[in-house]
């Protein structure tokens, strides 16, 4: 139904800003910084799990390089970090689709209509 909301988003935007008419510049740049902050909170937690992982890994892979220094952390590192990576994908991947109908309710609040 993305789609849907697309073309509504669409129509309704002639409603907004009716054709031959200038918006003014602080309902633009309102409107602008409103959507770049939802959007950068979004980012920011759907992120912020694999973040999280990686930077324990790194901490994991720094302290076993200070331990073993004749090891080769570049090569034990590469793997890990695609098995992370794909396991947090998977373990992830259920929640992705109410996360992003979560994000489509931001959007439509954020629409002035």
């Amino acid at each position: 139904n993305g789609h849907h909301l697309f073309l509504l988003i669409i129509s309704r935007s002639y409603e907004a800003f009716p054709v031959g008419s200038i918006p003014t510049i602080p309902v633009l740049a309102d409107g602008i910084v409103k959507a770049g902050s939802t959007m950068l909170m979004a980012g920011l937690r759907l992120a912020a799990p694999m973040l999280a992982a990686f930077l324990l890994l790194m901490v994991v892979l720094a302290v076993l390089a200070r331990i073993v220094p004749e090891m080769n952390i570049l090569f034990i590192s590469l793997p890990l970090r695609v098995g992370l990576g794909l396991l947090m994908v998977a373990m992830f991947l259920p929640f992705i689709n109410g996360f992003v109908a979560e994000f489509a309710d931001w959007m439509g609040k954020l629409l002035p209509l």
